[in-house]
């Protein structure tokens, strides 16, 4: 056997043996990406598990403030106006701040679906390079492979 053929032979197994790996690392940086976006997903469990924890901690803080002003009414014998804009006020205060949570939530849950989403662009993207880097390599073996033919 000629040492061109060998060495042409041995070209040619080097290109496909690069090519698949190259496929085999393209997948694993797609796959890889995917289970940090799904990871990323998860965690707006936790953000909706803690605001409503504070919602429920706000709610019988209310709870408790609006019973202590009626005790308080209660025992100065008083109904008037001023018990009532302090009822009123309080209960202001609660809706916004429950607003306030509620909003908070929704962007953070948003911020993490652009993180996800961002970090599987950054997968798509590190699979073309890695995609573009086999072809070219492949091409470099064919090239090289026809100098030597």
């Amino acid at each position: 056997m000629e040492p061109t053929t060998i060495a042409l032979g041995l070209s040619a197994i080097s290109g496909i043996a690069g090519f698949s790996s190259g496929k085999k690392a393209k997948r694993a940086a797609q796959r890889e990406a995917a289970r940090q976006a799904r990871e990323i997903e998860l965690q707006r469990f936790q953000v909706r598990e803690i605001a409503t924890q504070q919602h429920l901690n706000r709610t019988e803080q209310y709870a408790q403030t609006a019973s202590q002003n009626r005790a308080a009414a209660a025992y100065m014998g008083r109904s008037d106006r001023s018990i009532e804009a302090l009822r009123r006020r309080e209960a202001t205060l609660y809706g916004r701040d429950v607003d306030r949570i509620r909003t908070q939530e929704e962007q953070e849950v948003a911020n993490l679906y652009k993180e996800a989403s961002a970090v599987r662009a950054r997968g798509r993207a590190q699979a073309k390079s890695i995609k573009a880097q086999t072809y070219g390599s492949l091409l470099s073996t064919a090239i090289t492979a026809a100098a030597i033919a």
